[in-house]
């Protein structure tokens, strides 16, 4: 997804509501769970090496902020300043699922959500840790990669076998993968193509619960 829908649909909250929430005194950032059977790195990009402020799917982790090391079913948590606007990915390699996160939006809540318009290499949800949406956004499907057919999957530079890159900059790159993931996941957890309606995390304290499967 690229940060301007992000911003839009941001926008699109009352700020007035926001504005009467007590924000608790937690740090602004990520409490990060590894939900997989193995350890796993998870990287934080920032979106502003793309130059435009967005955040295109074709490119990967070029400004990445930091990263942390999580032991399977371990919870750790990240601090991030509040100006940080990017996404949290399992490979500084593409295709990959990218957990989009802004810490601190103009409505001043954290905002969060999954995209698969760069490809998938996982599944990922994200929720808010105070107030704000209730729900939590993105799908826990491990088998999300495994189950795909074969025409919608890539092979990746770390040898990963990845769902493709189903679509970028205004273009379906492959058909099959959209089709797919359509289906498996939907548009509503997730942004696979120029589709509206993707639902979004937001907290009022600043701070996200993202979790990797």
């Amino acid at each position: 997804m690229r940060t301007s829908t992000f911003l839009a649909a941001a926008c699109a909250v009352s700020l007035a509501t926001a504005a009467a929430v007590t924000r608790s005194k937690s740090n602004p950032g990520v409490d990060i769970t590894n939900a997989s059977g193995s350890k796993a790195t998870y990287y934080f990009c920032n979106n502003k090496s793309n130059g435009d402020g967005t955040a295109d799917p074709g490119l990967p982790c070029t400004d990445q902020t930091t990263s942390v090391v999580v032991q399977p079913k371990e919870t750790k948590s990240v601090t991030l300043p509040t100006s940080f606007k990017g996404r949290i990915v399992r490979s500084t390699d593409m295709p990959a699922t990218w957990v989009e996160i802004q810490v601190k939006a103009n409505d001043g809540n954290a905002w969060g959500d999954v995209s698969l318009q760069p490809g998938c290499d996982g599944a990922a949800t994200v929720a808010p840790t105070d107030g704000g949406s209730s729900s939590t956004v993105g799908f826990s499907n491990a088998n999300i990669v495994a189950d795909a057919p074969a025409s919608a999957k890539t092979t990746r530079a770390d040898g990963k076998s990845v769902i493709a890159t189903p679509w970028s900059v205004g273009k379906v790159l492959n058909q099959e993968a959209v089709k797919y993931l359509k289906s498996a996941v939907g548009d509503t957890k997730a942004y696979i193509d120029d589709t509206y309606g993707t639902e979004v995390a937001v907290s009022f304290n600043n701070r996200l619960a993202v979790t990797m499967y």
